[in-house]
């Protein structure tokens, strides 16, 4: 009899898959994220994105990330598309959360054209104690983002890192 619930492995997130610690590992795929644009992003976004910051916290809850700051991303993962940019938006897709009430807010830029995302805490899946692979290296060694590649051991990571309980305003 097959198990019903297959092992987590870390390189199931994908190389823009988010790994958000917040004091627990969390994790959301890039097909995931990519859908929840939003569609008017504030001054605060926009002005961060035109200063180049890497990370900033936004309003009490929430941390900007910008990925075009960010060396070594991998071509996006998308089974539609293998462009960056918003993707289209199944039908059974719940509304993507206002952005004062996302847990982060993924910037990026595509010939000219800056994209926010929001992600809610509801997206973050829990990944399970003792699977967080690189990542809980990186988090102990105080590591606030980072581009986890590939790795061969199926342990590891592959996988954009956010640590939001580093990141202060």
């Amino acid at each position: 009899m097959a198990n019903a619930n297959p092992v987590f492995k870390m390189s199931d997130i994908g190389p823009n898959g988010l790994v958000v610690y917040d004091g627990h590992f969390k994790f959301v795929k890039e097909q995931t994220w990519r859908q929840f644009l939003i569609a008017s992003p504030t001054k605060e976004l926009l002005q961060l994105a035109q200063d180049g910051a890497v990370a900033s916290k936004l309003g009490s809850q929430g941390t900007f990330i910008n990925l075009r700051t960010l060396s070594a991303l991998v071509k996006p993962q998308s089974p539609t598309d293998d462009e960056p940019g918003p993707r289209p938006v199944p039908k059974d897709t719940p509304p993507p959360p206002r952005e004062g009430d996302a847990v982060v807010v993924v910037g990026e830029k595509v010939n000219d054209t800056e994209y926010f995302y929001a992600v809610g805490a509801s997206d973050l899946q829990p990944i399970p104690p003792g699977f967080e692979g690189d990542a809980g290296v990186l988090v102990s060694r105080g590591a606030v983002v980072a581009i986890i590649p590939q790795n061969v051991i199926q342990t590891g990571s592959w996988c954009i890192l956010i640590n939001t309980a580093s990141i202060v305003r």
